[in-house]
Parts: C-alpha cells; structure tokens; sequence
C-alpha cells in the first residue's frame, strides 16, 4: 500500500518563468499553478480512501516539491509584486524551489525571494536598482507619481531586506549613485539572494 501511496505524488511540478514580467507571464504562471493545484486535488479527492485507510489525510499531506526555473530582466513592478504574492501564497502548502537559470534582474530578484528555498546556477546573474518611470504632466500628477514610485520601492526593498542579507544602507547608496548593482552567483550566495549554487 505504501508504494501505491508514494507513487500517486512522488514527481515534482516543474514551471519555467522566462522572459519579461509582464501581464502575459503573469497570466501563464496562474494558469499553470491552477493546473498544478486542481490535478493534486484531484489525486488526492480520488485516492482518499486508500489515502485515508493508510492514516494520511488531505490537510496533513506533504504534496510535491514545485520548481520554478527563473531567467528575467525583469519588467512591470506591479506585475512582479503580483508574481510574488502569487509565489508567496503556494509556500502555505508546496515546498517552491525557485531556480535562476541565466539572470534574476530588477523584478526578477524580489519575486525570487517569493521561494521557499532559492537556488542560482553557477553563472547567473543578478540585479538590483531603482524603479523607473517617466510622467509628463501638472506638478500635482508628477507628485503622486513619484509618491507611487516611493511606495512601490519601499515595498520591494521590505521584501529584499527582510530575506536576504543586503542592508538598507547598501539599497540606498545603489539608489543615491542611480546604478545598476550586478551581482555573480557567489556574490549572490554571500548576501543570502540565493541560498545554494547548483550545477
């Protein structure tokens, strides 16, 4: 029975994130989390007899392991901090591994923090700046752009500071010097971005 058990769950959910964030990406990556979790249900809604007899119940059921494979320049911030809710809220019952394979750029590095374990191939790339827009009109709409943009920055960098090893003075200066800051993979690992280095 137990090999019966096993072999209902034992593979892993394999998605792979490429490309800009965007609208369009957001919209694939619901989709396949809502394929992932209603063919989990499923399994586990028509297996619960056995499932049940073997003592296992479905709100105490380890389900599989989902791996995320990453590889951004980044894109829309409203739509990378919809990403990271999104990422965030499977954690609640899914081991998520999220794996940079190439970079994790600008959106890309906070919704990387979605994951429960974060890992980086051993030349990926890594990049932190500044937001940017652009807004043409009266001062007063001017104004409550830049305080928009200040809000979704203090939001993205709660989320960096709160996860990773990078202070809030390093954000500032990176933001006061108005660059890119690049990090490698080891540089990365150092500053607690990712957590492991894989081949």
């Amino acid at each position: 029975m137990e090999t019966t058990i096993k072999s209902l769950f034992d593979e892993s959910h394999d998605i792979y994130f490429t490309g800009d964030i965007e609208e369009s990406t957001l919209e694939k990556l619901e989709k396949d989390i809502c394929e992932i979790k209603q063919r989990d249900e499923k399994i586990i809604r028509n297996n619960k007899t056995i499932l049940e007899s073997a003592g296992i119940y479905a709100s105490d059921f380890k389900l599989p392991e989902i791996n995320i494979y990453l590889s951004t320049y980044g894109g829309v911030v409203y739509d990378g901090l919809a990403i990271y809710d999104l990422i965030k809220s499977l954690t609640r019952k899914y081991t998520v591994n999220i794996k940079v394979v190439g970079k994790a750029m600008s959106c890309g590095i906070f919704a990387l923090q979605a994951g429960t374990k974060r890992y980086g191939s051993k030349n990926s790339t890594y990049l932190y700046h500044d937001i940017s827009g652009f807004k043409i009109g009266k001062l007063e709409d001017i104004k409550e752009s830049t305080e928009e943009w200040k809000r979704l920055r203090d939001k993205i960098d709660d989320i960096i500071l709160s996860r990773t090893k990078i202070t809030r003075e390093m954000l500032d200066e990176v933001v006061k010097c108005k660059k890119d800051w690049f990090m490698d993979a080891e540089t990365a690992l150092e500053l607690g971005v990712i957590d492991e280095i894989i081949d």
